[in-house]
């Protein structure tokens, strides 16, 4: 399996105020229960949503890591 630049979802601190929803063109990131939820594996890394994260719940990864904290 190749690795991978990806993000990694910090649900602490994540407010879903949605921003990232608008710009995710994978649709990797939905709204479930007024709650942003976060599919890595539909993930393309095109890190559009963490330029818009403004509480930093995003952040890019070297190796493909999508795991919550």
């Amino acid at each position: 399996m190749t690795q991978r630049p990806g993000i990694k979802w910090i649900v602490s601190k994540c407010i879903s105020c949605q921003a990232c929803l608008l710009v995710c063109p994978s649709e990797a990131l939905h709204l479930h229960e007024g709650k942003v939820t976060f599919n890595g594996n539909k993930c393309d890394s095109s890190h559009f949503c963490i330029q818009v994260c403004f509480t930093d719940a995003l952040e890019k990864t070297d190796f493909g890591d999508n795991s919550k904290n």
